[in-house]
């Protein structure tokens, strides 16, 4: 029973110690010509042949299943930044001037926009802008005279994989001209 315990704790362990007993245990079976010519050798290796073999391939199928895994994901990423990338670089109209404004806003690339604005909702949505979480003060100079109460203005920051984007693709954008 304490045998069962501690493989499970080493299956439950990192890639590399269930590499590093994979290897053992496959070793072990490949060499068994050797461990058969000493002394005991063979009673040996009958004893433990088949439990070898079965954590063996158990250690060596979960270390094929984490890569498959980590494919999987690395590829699910790039097909995700790739939409993102996609979805930037396709603006147009009304949420493109947005993007545009916050970026030649100042050196933080930081506005006060409207928070009820279907517009800013949607580009806040698609990770492009964000809003901090943090109370926002809003002094005369934000908040506009003719202003509505229930669409105040709130510091919106683009996000920086957009900044990135964007000063990538400046010609894209005609960043250059204000």
């Amino acid at each position: 029973m304490e045998a069962i315990k501690t493989t499970w704790e080493a299956f439950k362990s990192d890639v590399k110690t269930r590499l590093g007993i994979a290897i053992g245990f496959s070793s072990f079976l490949l060499c068994r010509t050797y461990i058969e010519t000493l002394p005991g050798g063979k009673e040996l290796f009958s004893v433990l042949a088949v439990p070898s073999f079965f954590i063996c391939i158990i250690f060596w199928i979960s270390i094929i299943l984490d890569i498959i895994f980590k494919l999987i994901k690395n590829l699910n990423d790039k097909i995700k930044w790739h939409h993102y990338d996609k979805y930037i670089l396709s603006l147009k109209g009304r949420r493109r001037e947005i993007v545009k404004q916050i970026y030649h806003a100042n050196d933080q690339h930081k506005m006060y926009l409207n928070h009820n604005d279907t517009d800013v909702i949607e580009l806040e949505m698609k990770g492009i802008i964000v809003c901090p979480k943090y109370s926002t003060i809003l002094g005369a100079e934000v908040w506009p005279e003719d202003g509505d109460l229930n669409d105040p203005p709130f510091l919106y920051v683009l996000q920086p994989a957009a900044l990135r984007l964007i000063e990538k693709h400046k010609k894209k954008f005609k960043l250059d001209k204000k």
